[in-house]
């Protein structure tokens, strides 16, 4: 946005789509996964998440890795492609295939890039890197199958293209269409009985010689080619015996992994198909599976609970296991120093994330309803959550658990939540009795009830610390504002009178003004003691596109012609708003001028993105876009295809999903105005002044190069030597001058090292530990100097250097332990050459 925040992450959804893929790079640190139209990329190295600042058009189906992992194509539900580099996180190239795809891949060689679309094969010229007009080169169309190709696979040579298809058929085509020699291994296979999950080349040194096919049967079959022609060579339905939904090997085709529709996956070695290890991960189908090319990690997607698992399976152990909300996101809540996120939804689950990170590492279901408050005490000790099943609970930060319960005398609904600064009084408003309750943190009691509402409590909030007085502000549907001072032993609240029902409300930093979005679409701004100070109409601003299900244009539909939530900045300058529209309004709070409008969301999939609507697509039953056609899984066509005459329940009478509405239901901004959160349906907005990928280009210049890292190092200046090698991220050459520093002048590099580049040190120095590195001496001095030269600079940015350090902390424990198995093995070896020679001593005894 143009006050300095862009977008970081999406917090909540973690696996939502049932047809989409994970995919794995080549060095199997990193995976990308489609989370609705956007990317969601998972660092497993340093354990960092974020997500593509690029959105499609509609859901994304399939994520594939370039050859030298430097591009992902992504390609959605309508047959839109986009190859984003992974480097600028920008898109390269854009093309449509103006129909569903039903798998792509890219040639080992990088020249060729191959799409599945309808029963059709189609091969294009990959562009790279190169800016052309038109970047997919059609090259050439195969068609083999009668069905639609589900599955694609290249050989290693680019030479063949493996192809499988809903039709149970399996097919083997060359690349070029006048290479003779290839065409000899052109064959078309049909021994399987159901559709085609998977295919894989298994041996093709030279020629592809064996070929291995999965169908949705859970039946794999083996080719040989033998004698100039394919064989069948041995056919195994898994013990399993449960529909396969997908499936996939390593590079070294050593073992297939399997994911079932009963939520357990299998691995079975290649040849023998024997079960090698078997386990449940989930009472629900495993949508998506996908393997590394050293075949340590298999990773999971389960979209019906919106789960990634990724699972060491020779070890048995979760590398990593997310769970995201199932329905959105509704509140959310910043610790004090910006490093926690607290987010809950209708599901009545409160996860805590890491802004780090990005991962959640607590999760809280104790409450039996939807979550409509959230806030963490002043100290970060604990977060106070409320619900619509009556209760205030508090859940201990350090324990993990439910260590205080509150509940009102008259069992009231609760809509919102508010902790004062000193952290002793919680207030929570009442959705059904339009009263504001207040209790005690230290002994869970009910203190008092502020009454005075007609109507329900639609927010309450209390003054920031920098208010003379500790006010408690409390907005209803009876058009009307309190302001309280609650250990007031006299004096009457001031009323302020909004004019129409009150959605929002929120304090300024200064906790002398607070802010209104009311239901007729008016931004206002009092100041504590009841003075209107300005009236901002945003009838205008907030209005989104046209419903699929409405009758109304864009213009004239009232459902978006207000705000339903509101922020001010940390700094007090700004307001930011959001409603039932895809837009957030950002206005200044001294003129009330409208600076800018950002739209969080432009799936085209979802109602009220469009302004307006295709009238061809437009039935007597409605929108042709609230019909569900195109999202049927084979297992569940299968099923609607047994529906005969005479069955009591047909599926197909009157089925019809509804498209979601995107709506915002609340912003928040950190206290130290790091971030900044719009909570959404479809999960958390996170923007960030942090400026990622960009961060070390702003401190770049012309002198920077790697022929002047040379010279400095040749020079002897260590210190400019190695910034400027991890400024420029050439990995051989930050390890060329890391290494070339004399350890005795490793404090004077240290003393003189650059605090901004200390983050990307201490990350250097943990994939040393973590790559097995010789010079673990030299490694863990430099660690040792390094924390206590700059033990400052480290404690006064925490959130900066906490992720490096920790995966610095868990190498360091790898490499110890290593490093204690190889002495315990010497020491045996030694213990046992002593033995030998004293058996042999004669004199050994004596002496």
């Amino acid at each position: 946005m143009n006050f300095g925040y862009q977008i970081e992450n999406l917090i909540g959804p973690v696996f939502d789509n049932k047809n989409a893929n994970i995919a794995f790079n080549h060095s199997g640190n990193t995976i990308i996964v489609p989370v609705s139209n956007r990317i969601f990329c998972v660092d497993l190295l340093k354990h960092k998440s974020f997500v593509f600042p690029i959105e499609a058009r509609t859901d994304l189906d399939f994520l594939r890795f370039s050859p030298n992992d430097s591009m992902i194509a992504a390609v959605d539900t309508s047959g839109g492609c986009q190859i984003i580099s992974m480097a600028t996180r920008s898109i390269v190239h854009t093309f449509h295939f103006k129909e569903k795809v039903g798998d792509i891949c890219f040639s080992p060689c990088g020249q060729y890039i191959c799409a599945a679309v309808d029963k059709l094969i189609k091969l294009y010229a990959f562009p790279g890197w190169q800016r052309q007009y038109t970047p997919f080169r059609l090259l050439r169309t195969i068609v083999v199958h009668h069905g639609v190709v589900t599955c694609l696979k290249f050989s290693h040579d680019s030479r063949f293209i493996l192809s499988g298809s809903e039709d149970s058929t399996v097919s083997i085509t060359p690349v070029h269409l006048y290479d003779e020699e290839a065409a000899t291994y052109k064959c078309g296979f049909s021994a399987h009985r159901d559709e085609i999950v998977n295919v894989f080349f298994v041996e093709d040194t030279v020629n592809p010689s064996r070929i291995v096919s999965v169908d949705r049967g859970a039946a794999v079959i083996e080719w040989h080619f033998e004698e100039d022609e394919w064989k069948l060579q041995k056919k195994t339905i898994l013990e399993m015996r449960q529909p396969v939904r997908c499936c996939d090997m390593p590079a070294d085709r050593s073992f297939l992994a399997c994911g079932f529709a009963n939520g357990a996956i299998g691995m079975y070695e290649t040849g023998t198909f024997v079960a090698l290890q078997t386990l449940s991960v989930s009472r629900s189908t495993v949508d998506a599976l996908a393997v590394d090319h050293q075949g340590a990690w298999i990773a999971l997607g389960i979209a019906s609970l919106g789960q990634l698992v990724v699972w060491e399976w020779q070890a048995e152990t979760y590398v990593l296991k997310q769970q995201g909300h199932l329905y959105g996101v509704d509140v959310g809540a910043f610790s004090s120093d910006d490093s926690l996120l607290a987010t809950a939804g209708s599901d009545g689950k409160i996860k805590v994330w890491s802004m780090v990170t990005g991962y959640p590492f607590a999760t809280f279901s104790t409450h039996t309803a939807p979550v409509t408050g959230l806030k963490f005490l002043p100290n970060d000790a604990a977060v106070v959550s409320c619900s619509l099943d009556g209760s205030v609970r508090c859940f201990d930060m350090v324990r993990l658990r439910n260590f205080r319960t509150m509940v009102t005398h008259d069992s009231a609904q609760l809509s919102c939540v508010g902790v004062d600064p000193s952290g002793e009084i919680v207030a929570a408003g009442s959705y059904t009795e339009g009263k504001v309750y207040l209790f005690s943190m230290r002994d869970s009691k009910q203190l008092d009830v502020v009454a005075g509402h007609e109507a329900p409590i639609s927010c309450v909030a209390f003054a920031p610390p920098t208010s003379e007085h500790t006010l408690l502000a409390s907005g209803s549907w009876d058009g009307n504002v309190r302001v309280t001072d609650i250990f007031a032993i006299e004096g009457a609240p001031s009323i302020l009178q909004i004019g129409s029902d009150v959605l929002d409300l929120s304090w300024h930093p200064d906790g002398r003004r607070l802010c209104t979005v009311s239901l007729n679409g008016e931004i206002q701004i009092w100041s504590c003691d009841g003075d209107h100070i300005r009236t901002i109409d945003a009838r205008a601003d907030c209005k989104g596109g046209r419903l699929n299900d409405g009758f109304q244009t864009a213009r004239n539909q009232r459902h978006d012609k207000y705000f339903s939530c509101v922020s001010f900045s940390n700094c007090g300058e700004f307001l930011v708003a959001g409603g039932n529209s895809k837009y957030l309004c950002l206005y200044s709070v001294d003129t009330g001028v409208l600076i800018n409008r950002e739209s969080l969301c432009e799936h085209r999939d979802i109602s009220g993105i469009l302004e307006m609507l295709d009238s061809r697509k437009m039935t007597e039953a409605g929108a042709e876009v609230d019909f569900d056609w195109k999202e049927l899984s084979a297992d569940e066509r299968k099923a609607r295809a047994k529906s005969l005459p005479g069955v009591k329940v047909n599926p197909l009478l009157g089925e019809r999903t509804t498209k979601l509405s995107f709506q915002t239901k609340s912003v928040v901004f950190s206290p130290a105005g790091n971030y900044f959160v719009a909570n959404s349906i479809l999960g958390s907005y996170v923007f960030s002044k942090n400026q990622g990928i960009l961060s070390d280009l702003y401190e770049l210049d012309l002198e920077i190069t790697p022929d002047s890292v040379k010279t400095y190092l040749a020079d002897g200046q260590f210190t400019k030597a190695l910034v400027g090698a991890l400024k420029l991220g050439d990995k051989s050459m930050q390890q060329h001058c890391f290494y070339a520093v004399p350890q005795e002048d490793v404090d004077l590099v240290v003393r003189s090292f650059w605090p901004s580049q200390l983050s990307n040190l201490f990350d250097f120095l943990g994939e040393e530990l973590a790559e097995n590195s010789k010079h673990i001496e030299f490694i863990l001095m430099w660690v040792q100097r390094l924390l206590r030269f700059h033990d400052r600079v480290i404690r006064m940015s925490r959130t900066t250097f906490s992720n490096a350090l920790r995966t610095l902390q868990r190498n360091i424990n790898a490499s110890t332990e290593t490093t204690a198995t190889a002495l315990q093995r010497m020491q045996g070896v030694i213990d046992l050459i002593h033995n030998a020679d004293t058996a042999n001593d004669p004199l050994a005894e004596i002496f």
